[in-house]
This record gives structure tokens, C-alpha cells and sequence, in this order.
């Protein structure tokens, strides 16, 4: 906003309130009649330094302000990407290998649609050779290592395939439409690779060192060893200052699992015997930040997951299950020790019965990236991601059979930043202990687990994808979508909605007991003509058509249900009522014809895997679905 005009000059500070004193009523009305009557082009100009909360309220209370601010096609930009998640890639519009703006919200524009009703523009076959010991699938490029021979705990070889994107060319045999991708083959990494991770935006990977070939997977103590290199030469990645990452103790390691945010690399790891340990280094500066074992851990700890580069949050079995929220990048209590890290919250989760215990918690959420990948003109907000719970209980009956239950619960990770917030507002000091009543029912969707994760990376940004059966040899793609909002955006993309029976089986189980817990399944189906009727469909009309049309061959049978409303799980042997969730998710589900172990997910793209996780055998290729 444009300051008032003083009448006369003021020497040294003013504070606001004394400006307000001395301002007019008619002051402030002509201050505004100058602000609203500026040319339009020095309004966007304004507009493109403020947020997509503020023009939206511009938006509330001046016309002349939303006919600008609609108008502009810099502005929808930003308040679409804020819409859907997403940052922009922060290319130049005036490079020619550059899409324009235009492109991009078009393009933005074209995904949410694709998405909403759940049909691709493109599918395709796309080689994959060798088998997969170690895999990584993130900014579109899917990762693994194998071996020339049989299974070893030192994978040497390296193969990285960028997957084709909807406009990629293709040529189709025999009724399959087969691509050639961009791959990258390195026969010897020179350092034999238990695990890795990646960030392409960082042209970074990270190798977890393997034993060599005639060495048994848990062999003598050493040193963990994490390599930082470029994904591009596979030499010392240029921002690091050490080339290697190493505990500074030897240990026997059985089971790791390497995570990247930014600048730190996170490694959950468990040592003989089965204890595990939480280490996190800078790998820019070579400097281990973070390390936990032994009592410093939380008891009961199942696994962990970044919240931001510098908070992440464990899981525990301890005391039926909880999340621990911690930060760290704080200055040491002393100079030659890691970082201090914060205890913050613990988030309980739902009360149990006396004799039931709850026998694993992992959890998982897309990767991230330091900023967009190169070439892409979008992706998705680190901040504006879900989490997924994989839980399962016990409860050893009277006859001696066990019952095993699995469980899935999912929320935001603006809950945590949340929790962060609060409690550094309150000026630190003993961690707040939350119970499920005061954070779970408004802020999760607690589901049964239907079908195991076979793979991961089924997570990106606010969706999730789970392959199913739906009986009678049916096999069903299903995505859940949790970045729902009520505005006009979002719904002019979405199909139009057919109210059917609800005698559907929901993804939840009904509460018997819970008047409060109603459901009442919505279902439409997509035949692949239907257009959003907003400008989006203004570009690549022929090519719309040409979807569309394919969508109609296909004969393939979408729907759709909006859950805004408590779904509720009533299990009396497991918990002491019945858990009820109310975090609003969209549905989307598709009939194919082939069933995959498991699909992966990103912004563009679902990837269907046939092949089981780590076997032995040829991958020979893997489906792609480009949006």
C-alpha cells in the first residue's frame, strides 16, 4: 500500500501510530482514490510483490482490484501455484528454452485437471534393464543399482532414466506405445552401494557404502560411510566440503534408510544387535549435526521423516504410538559437539485397550527437493506435503490367535510447523505432550490398510496412490488427493458429480455406534470429453481432442468421491472407541486392466511396477501414465 501524503516534513522517525493520529478520514479517501486509480501495469507490478493471501483479499473488497488481479496472467500464476502446492522454477520468460508464463499456468492448469478426474494424456512402455537392489524415484528420474550376478550387499552398477513427460514422442507396436528415454548407465560407481538417495535439483547422490561382493551383510565394525557425489559425473560433488560422511564410531550395520533435505542427509540405521541409531550430517559442510543412539533415542523408535532441512519428527511403539517432534540446527552446548537438539511435541495417537500393543510404525512422504529441478516449470512445495502412518496392533485373544491389523492415518506437515510455532511462542522449555482427542479427529483421516506398499515413493506432495484389488480380478489404481478447498478454481476442473446409492464400501469402516459418523459416498464417472469450461482449455484444443478421444477407446471407468465429512473406525478389541477423522480427501479411482506390485507417483506422472520389490529378476520396463 502507498503511504499517506504528509502535509509537512517530519524529522527522524515517525511511528505508525502517530501517522495514523494525523491522518484524515479525507486524507485516507484520497490516498485510496490515488492507489485505486494507478494504471493497471503499475498495480501488477505492486500486486507481484505481495502474496496470494493478500490479493485475494484485494480481491474481497475492491472490483477494480479483482478485475486487475484476474485479468493478469502473472498474478493468476502465483495464486494458482499457492492453490495447488506448487513453486515455480524461477526460469527466465524472455529465454526461448524457457516455457512463458502463459505455458506454465496452462500447463498448471492442464495437470490440475488431469489430475481431478484422474486421466492421463499419454502411457507408456519404458525399458527399465536389470534387476533393482537399491532404488530412487524423484524430480521424474528413477534410480537403481544392481549386479551383474547374484544378489550382493555392494551394488556397483548404476542406472538413472528420466521418464517421459505427456508431450514426450513416442512410436507404438503391436498396440503399445513405446518410448525412448534419457538414461544414464555407469557399470561402476567404484564404490561398492548398500543404498543411496538423490536430489536432481542438487544434482546430488548420496552412497550409502556396501560390504565388497564375499562379504556377509553384517560383517566386522567400520565406519558408515556416506559418498557425496554429482548425479552427472559421479565425481565429489563441488558443494561439498568432505567427500566422504562418516560416524565417527565403528559399526555393524543390518538396515539403513538414507533421507536428503537441502543441505542434510538423514540416516536411520540399525546396528547389532537390532538397536537402532539416528545420525544427520551437512553434507555441504561435512559436519555431523545430529546423533542419537543408545538412551538418547525415543524409546521404541520405528523410523523418522524430515519436516523441514533443519526440524524432523520420529515415531515410536512406546505407550501405544506416538510422534516425537524435535528441531536441531541450534548453536552447540559446546564447540566441539553436534548441535543441540529441541524436544518439541509428542502427538499421541489413539488410546488402546489394556492388552493391545502396537508392533510397527513407519511412516513416508514424498521427497524433497532444494528447489525446482532443472527444465521444469513447476513443482511441488516442500512445505505443502502429506504424511503417511503405516501402523499395525496386536492383540493376543484368549484362544491364542493373533489378530494384526493394519491401519494408515495421513495429515498435513503444516501440522508440525504448526507445533514448532507454538511452542517456540511460548518460549521453549518442556515439550508439550498432546493428546489424540485434541489433534487427531480434526487434523487426520485414520483408514484400514487394505493392500501392503510394496514400493515406496507412493507419496508426493498432498497425494498418495494405492494399487488395489477390487475383487472379482478388477484391479483398481486409487489415488487419495488432501489438497481439497472450497473455491471456484478448483472446482470448474473437477467433473460434474452423479449422486449414486451408498451402498458403496467406503475406504473406512462405518461406526456403528457413532450417530455422528455418516457416509454418504458421491460418484461420477469421466468418459475423457469432459473440459474444464474455464480458459484453461483455450490451448492445444487439438490435442485435448486427441486425448479425449483415446480416453473414449480406452473405455476405462473413473470415479470419484469427495470426502468432506468424519468417517469413523470402530475395532472395540483394539481401541477404547471409536476413532473418528474428519481431514477432508478427494478419491479418485481407475479400473485397468493390469495389476502392478506397486505405482509410484510425482507431479506429472504415475509409474506402474509389475516386478515384486528387490527381486532378482529383469525389470525389463515400467509403465508410465504422463498427466
Amino acid at each position: 500500500m502507498l503511504a499517506p501524503t504528509l502535509s509537512q516534513p517530519i524529522d527522524g522517525c515517525v511511528i505508525a501510530k502517530d501517522v495514523a493520529a494525523r491522518t484524515t478520514m479525507s486524507t485516507m479517501s484520497t490516498s485510496q482514490r490515488h492507489l485505486i486509480s494507478l494504471p493497471p501495469e503499475l498495480l501488477v507490478a505492486i500486486f507481484m510483490h505481495s502474496d496470494c493471501q493478500t490479493m485475494l483479499r484485494c480481491c474481497r473488497v475492491c472490483r477494480r482490484f479483482k478485475d486487475i488481479i484476474d485479468a493478469s496472467v502473472e498474478l493468476q500464476y502465483i495464486i494458482e501455484l499457492v492453490l495447488d502446492g506448487m513453486i515455480d522454477g524461477g526460469g527466465s520468460s524472455s529465454s526461448s528454452a524457457y516455457p512463458s508464463i502463459t505455458d506454465r499456468l496452462n500447463r498448471l492448469r492442464q495437470l490440475r485437471h488431469s489430475w481431478l478426474n484422474l486421466t492421463w494424456r499419454s502411457a507408456f512402455l519404458v525399458p527399465i534393464q536389470g534387476a533393482c537392489y537399491a532404488y530412487e524415484f524423484v524430480g521424474g528420474i528413477f534410480c537403481k543399482t544392481s549386479h551383474a550376478q547374484a544378489f550382493r550387499w555392494g551394488s556397483r552398477q548404476f542406472n538413472a532414466t528420466w521418464l517421459p513427460s505427456s508431450a514426450a514422442p513416442r512410436r507404438e507396436k503391436n498396440g503399445v506405445k513405446r518410448v525412448t528415454a534419457k538414461s544414464l548407465t555407469r557399470e561402476d560407481l567404484g564404490v561398492p552401494t548398500r543404498d543411496f538417495a538423490i536430489d536432481p535439483s542438487q544434482d546430488l547422490i548420496v552412497l550409502f557404502k556396501g560390504r565388497e561382493d564375499n562379504a556377509q551383510p553384517v560383517a566386522d565394525p567400520a565406519p558408515v560411510e556416506l559418498h557425496v557425489r554429482t548425479i552427472s559425473t559421479n565425481k565429489v560433488h563441488p558443494d561439498a566440503k568432505e567427500p566422504v560422511l562418516e560416524t565417527t564410531d565403528p559399526v555393524s550395520v543390518s538396515s539403513a534408510f538414507i533421507q536428503i533435505a537441502d543441505d542434510i542427509v538423514g540416516m536411520l540405521f540399525y546396528t547389532e544387535p537390532e538397536r537402532p541409531r539416528l545420525t544427520l550430517w551437512n553434507w555441504k559442510t561435512g559436519k555431523q549435526v545430529v546423533s542419537l543412539d543408545g538412551d538418547a533415542l525415543p524409546p521404541g523408535l520405528c523410523d523418522f521423516s524430515f519436516i523441514s532441512n533443519r526440524a524432523f519428527f520420529s515415531t515410536t511403539i512406546a505407550r501405544g504410538g506416538m510422534i516425537q517432534i524435535f528441531t536441531f540446527g541450534h548453536e552447540p552446548s559446546h564447540p566441539d559437539t553436534v548441535d543441540d537438539i529441541v524436544h518439541v511435541t509428542n502427538l499421541v495417537l489413539p488410546p488402546l485397550r489394556p492388552a493391545v500393543h502396537m508392533i510397527n510404525l513407519t511412516t513416508h512422504t514424498g521427497p524433497f527437493l532444494a528447489r525446482c529441478p532443472p527444465n521444469k516449470p513447476f513443482t511441488a512445495s516442500n512445505e505443502s506435503r502429506v504424511h503417511v502412518l503405516n501402523m499395525q496392533y496386536i492383540n493376543p485373544v484368549s484362544d491364542g490367535i493373533r489378530i494384526s491389523p493394519r491401519f494408515c492415518a495421513f495429515f498435513h506437515n503444516r501440522i508440525l510447523v504448526d507445533c514448532i510455532r507454538r511452542y517456540e511462542a511460548k518460549g521453549r522449555g518442556e515439550h508439550i505432550h498432546v493428546p489424540w482427542e485434541n489433534w487427531g479427529p480434526t487434523n487426520t483421516r485414520f483408514l484400514q490398510q487394505h493392500s501392503s506398499f510394496q514400493w515406496l515413493r507412493y507419496v508426493h506432495g498432498q497425494r498418495v496412490v494405492i494399487p488395489r484389488l477390487a475383487g472379482q480380478g478388477r484391479n483398481v489404481m486409487q489415488v487419495l488427493d488432501f489438497n481439497v478447498r472450497d473455491c471456484s478454481r478448483q472446482r470448474e476442473y473437477a467433473p460434474p458429480c452423479e449422486v449414486e446409492s451408498s451402498s458403496d464400501t467406503p475406504l473406512a469402516w462405518q461406526s456403528g455406534s457413532s450417530p455422528s459418523v455418516s457416509i454418504h459416498p458421491y460418484r461420477f464417472r469421466v468418459d475423457g470429453t469432459q473440459v474444464a469450461s474455464s480458459d484453461s482449455a483455450s490451448t492445444s484444443a487439438s490435442d485435448s481432442k486427441s486425448d479425449s478421444d483415446t480416453a473414449q477407446r480406452e473405455e476405462k471407468k473413473s470415479s470419484i468421491r469427495l470426502v468432506d465429512y468424519p468417517t469413523a473406525i470402530d475395532q472395540p478389541m483394539f481401541f477404547t472407541s471409536p476413532i473418528e477423522t474428519r481431514l477432508p480427501y478427494r478419491e479418485m479411482r481407475r479400473e485397468e486392466l493390469m495389476s502392478f506390485s506397486g505405482v509410484m507417483i510425482d507431479d506429472e506422472r504415475l509409474v506402474g511396477l509389475k516386478n515384486p520389490v528387490f527381486s532378482n529378476g529383469d525389470m525389463r520396463d515400467i509403465h508410465v501414465f504422463a498427466m
